[in-house]
């Protein structure tokens, strides 16, 4: 009986950390790109913690992505934190690019 409750809980976590799309680089989420694209997609975009709920852009996620590298922070594109089925070794590589705090801007 406890070990199903572990199991369980386990499962409902690794479930929860993939509910949520966001435009990032280096860790850093920026809403200012990750809302237009959300809305692009025809997403649902929560302001309160700037997520765009994967479910709503499931069948889209290449293109969020896609959306997310037109958005610039010190001359860098920003990605996506969801992945997809056909990701690239040179969006992994975007992922880890150390870049500074700042504000994210349109290409």
């Amino acid at each position: 009986m406890q070990f199903s409750t572990m199991f369980l809980m386990a499962i409902a976590a690794l479930a929860s950390t993939s509910d949520a799309c966001k435009c990032v680089i280096n860790g850093g989420s920026h809403p200012e790109a990750t809302q237009p694209c959300c809305a692009q997609l025809g997403g649902n975009y929560n302001s309160g913690n700037g997520d765009c709920a994967a479910g709503s852009i499931s069948e889209h996620l290449s293109n969020f992505r896609a959306c997310c590298n037109t958005w610039l922070l010190n001359n860098v594109p920003l990605t996506s934190d969801c992945d997809f089925p056909k990701l690239a070794a040179a969006d992994l590589a975007k992922i880890d690019t150390p870049q500074g705090e700042g504000v994210a801007v349109k290409a």
